[in-house]
Order: C-alpha cells, then structure tokens, then sequence
C-alpha cells in the first residue's frame, strides 16, 4: 500500500520519487545532502559526497542516492513546518534552498525544485531510468 502524502510541495507519488536536497542540521552544525524515504529526511552526506554538486557528478547520480543507508534526521512534517522563516527554530533541522545553473555536470531530464528538494533523473544512463 501507497504511503501517504506527506507534504504538499512533495510529488503526489513520492513514494516512487528520488529526491535530493539540504538541510541544515543543528546536531552537526552543518548542512546535510539529505534524500526522503517514508515521509523522513534521511542524511547522506558522506566525506566524497559533501555537496548536492558532488551527487550530481557522480558518473550515475540517481543510483547513488538510492543506495545510501544514511540517518535520519526528521520527519518531512516537521523539518517543512520548521523551514518557515517567520518561525524556524534554529536549534533544530530546517531546509535550505538549492539552486542549479544551465551548467550541470550531467544531463539531467528533470529537474524539479520541491522547497528545496530537487528531483533527479539522468538522462545519460538507463539504468537511472529504471528508478523512476
């Protein structure tokens, strides 16, 4: 069974999405390359992966994400009601907005900007093509 939607600036099918972004995260003083997995941020920041930008030119990006274990760091509810800046609270996990120019490392296909999250798909390896 589908999980449910868990915040409206997620896809409908989210379950079915990979996603990536950044979060802040007060526990590292830093911010986190995060992916969400069952309505949960999950930190896959790792040392060759410190950026989005490191993900993306990883020779197939989207098979990267998949396969990190990462750590969670909070709920898509409660990192998205504390991404607001009239009432974020700094001592805990909140989104950070990424940008991409017209210069990307690799063709993507889509790229859509979700608050902060971004979808990715390469057009240049098929096996992306399989995690959509």
């Amino acid at each position: 069974m589908p999980s449910p939607h868990t915040h409206p600036s997620l896809p409908a099918d989210e379950e079915n999405a990979l996603l990536i972004g950044r979060v802040w995260d007060p526990s590292v003083n830093g911010p986190c390359v995060v992916t969400i997995r069952n309505g949960t941020f999950i930190d896959i920041t790792s040392r060759d992966t410190l950026t989005v930008r490191d993900v993306m030119e990883k020779d197939a990006p989207a098979q990267y994400v998949a396969a990190q274990t990462g750590r969670s760091i909070g709920s898509t509810a409660d990192i998205f009601a504390n991404s607001v800046d009239a009432t974020k609270d700094q001592t805990a996990p909140y989104l950070l907005i990424i940008s991409i120019n017209g210069d990307c490392p690799r063709p993507l296909k889509k790229a859509s900007f979700l608050g902060g999250l971004m979808s990715i798909m390469s057009e240049s390896n098929e096996e992306n093509k399989k995690l959509w």
